[in-house]
């Protein structure tokens, strides 16, 4: 039977829930959660599977993309204010008139 490389460096109850039960405690900023299967759970021992981790991600990436272009939006609506007595037809339809 081969030897486990973690064996020299945990205690044989950390290394039966790691093999067994398939447990991984989490250190630094993470520390509290711990991976069991393939779920991340948290302290308070709710669990995130991988597929609503990346939706929570993927939404909040889609958000922040929303808020700079709706801030790009109101910037160039505030530039096209200012200027619309100033600038020809064509300039105002940014070349499509």
């Amino acid at each position: 039977m081969t030897a486990c490389m973690y064996c020299k460096q945990e205690s044989p109850a950390g290394h039966y829930e790691r093999v067994v039960e398939n447990r991984t405690p989490l250190y630094g900023p993470w520390a509290g959660w711990r991976m069991a299967g393939r779920d991340l759970v948290s302290p308070d021992k709710d669990r995130i599977s991988p597929e609503r981790l990346r939706g929570l991600l993927f939404r909040q990436a889609a958000e922040a993309r929303l808020a700079k272009y709706r801030q790009a939006e109101s910037n160039d609506q505030l530039k096209m204010w200012r200027s619309f007595e100033i600038l020809p037809a064509r300039e105002l339809f940014r070349g499509r008139a």
